[in-house]
């Protein structure tokens, strides 16, 4: 046999798509080429091809020196081969040596790694992503590193098969191997109580408003932007949700470590089970952020997908981010879009921010004097309301420090803040189980109705609303109204009975909540 074909995958974000590599022998000078098809021509390193002959001529069969050919079909999207699929290049060399006596196993198989040059299988960046395309293509097996086989067997529907080396990929083609044994899938890795995670909710004395907030936007998934002067706690209150967060379900796990396995370049052998909690400081570029770059990786928003994204300083952010932001708000996903590639990325992550009054951060202050001029406060609020990101934001809640010898009342500790955050999504996940919403904070104009609100609560809103905008445009107003009535749903929610519409009072204290 001297020629071969194998399957593996190339990535797009956090998606897989399969790909076809062929290998030829030639009776020639003996070289390693690898090569693309027509549409799809590819660049390889020098040091992709060293690594593949280190790693054959340590796989502890000999092989006769050849002219070898490797092919792509349909070949990588960025035009280099990613580096997982080293392992489907080696496999397709050996197996057109006739190395492997069952070959039958080759037709439904998908193989993914990196190479060591002693012949060892590395992991990979996108294991989850590449097997679960490979269960979607209908294919029977993988093989991947056996040190990310039981995060990956997490993916039901295919055998997941770890292996170490090339030595040992090759001695268990040896045996009768059409029904190997599934690795079985790794228990999720256990987390200790998120309050012993996280700060304790119990820490922050007073802010009454601020923490009633925070408990509506991880009950309802409401965007939060908290103002102050500096030092009236905004950062320590964002530091404490994730700890009131619940733990997340399978489906979500799954989705969250797929994102994070692109991303990282180590690769934890679990799937993660408590909300990422990202904090990116001011100076990140919009790729940092957003996601980009080549090969293209999420940004920051990306990595807190079902978690929390922390915006520290919103208007210290570059333009561009703050720009950009505006689709993660609205679609709950970013696009990335360059000349070679275009992929998209889920973002739906609860973002809380926080910003100061002014540049030198005192005014408002009763001890302290703030320096700076008319026009500098006037350019450091227009930096964020004079764009659109500040129409996303459900909630916008003042703080302000708690006056020495005042008394601060007693506050439950973040365990109770989070059982009734879950009592909360889980009358959501009640009333929302046949549709695609899954939190308050998704209700648009065509599922509004399924928060129904009482005649004197609406009326209360729209005499509200029509006093705080004045001339603004009915869109704007009917928009606000949107967004103040999923609120109040979520507050009705987090009652000890939610009621079935929302009433006057939840109106009142979404309104609260809204101070802009």
């Amino acid at each position: 046999m001297s020629n071969a074909t194998v399957f593996t995958a190339d990535l797009i974000g956090i998606d897989a798509v399969i790909m076809m590599v062929e290998a030829d022998l030639g009776i020639a000078t003996p070289n390693l080429i690898i090569i693309g098809d027509k549409l799809a021509p590819i660049q390889t390193s020098p040091d992709q091809r060293e690594i593949l002959r280190a790693a054959l001529a340590n796989c502890g069969t000999l092989l006769a020196p050849r002219k070898t050919v490797i092919e792509f079909h349909r070949g990588p999207i960025g035009g280099r081969p990613h580096p997982g699929c080293e392992l489907a290049m080696a496999v397709a060399v050996l197996a057109a040596h006739g190395v492997f006596e069952t070959t039958g196993m080759l037709d439904s198989s998908m193989f993914w790694g990196e190479l060591g040059l002693d012949g060892s299988i590395r992991p990979a960046v996108g294991t989850l992503s590449v097997v679960e395309a490979a269960r979607n293509a209908g294919m029977r097996r993988v093989f991947v590193s056996a040190e990310v086989a039981k995060q990956a067997a997490n993916i039901d529907g295919i055998y997941v098969i770890g292996v170490n080396s090339l030595a040992e990929l090759i001695e268990g083609f040896k045996v009768d191997t059409e029904q190997p044994l599934r690795i079985s899938p790794c228990e999720p890795r256990s987390f200790p109580a998120p309050s012993s995670l996280a700060p304790d909710m119990i820490d922050i004395q007073g802010m009454e408003l601020p923490r009633f907030a925070a408990e509506v936007m991880a009950a309802g998934g409401h965007p939060l932007l908290l103002t102050g002067a500096a030092g009236t706690g905004k950062t320590m209150l964002a530091r404490r949700l994730a700890g009131i967060l619940p733990d997340l379900d399978d489906a979500q796990a799954l989705e969250t470590s797929k994102v994070h396995a692109v991303a990282r370049r180590q690769i934890p052998n679990y799937l993660i089970r408590r909300p990422p909690v990202r904090m990116p400081h001011h100076t990140v570029s919009a790729a940092g952020l957003l996601g980009g770059g080549n090969p293209p990786r999420p940004g920051e928003v990306s990595l807190a997908h079902n978690g929390v994204l922390f915006l520290d300083e919103l208007p210290e952010f570059p333009r561009a981010c703050i720009v950009g932001l505006s689709e993660a708000f609205e679609h709950g996903m970013v696009s990335i879009v360059r000349s070679r590639y275009a992929t998209t990325y889920p973002a739906r992550a609860l973002i809380v921010a926080t910003m100061t009054t002014c540049p030198c951060g005192n005014l408002g202050e009763t001890k302290r004097v703030c320096t700076c001029s008319a026009s500098a406060i006037k350019r450091w609020s227009e930096r964020v309301t004079g764009e659109r990101i500040m129409a996303h934001f459900d909630m916008i809640v003042t703080t302000s420090k708690l006056e020495a010898g005042g008394v601060a009342p007693h506050h439950d500790i973040s365990a109770k803040v989070r059982a009734r955050v879950e009592l909360a999504r889980e009358r959501q996940r009640v009333r929302y189980n046949q549709t695609m919403i899954e939190l308050n904070s998704q209700l648009t104009d065509a599922t509004i109705h399924l928060a129904p609100i009482s005649k004197s609560a609406s009326a209360l809103l729209d005499r509200e609303i029509n006093a705080a905008m004045g001339d603004r445009s009915p869109m704007a107003k009917a928009a606000r109204k949107l967004r103040l009535r999923a609120v109040a749903r979520t507050i009705a929610d987090l009652g000890t009975r939610a009621p079935t519409s929302i009433s006057s009072r939840h109106v009142q204290r979404a309104l609260e909540l809204y101070n802009a």
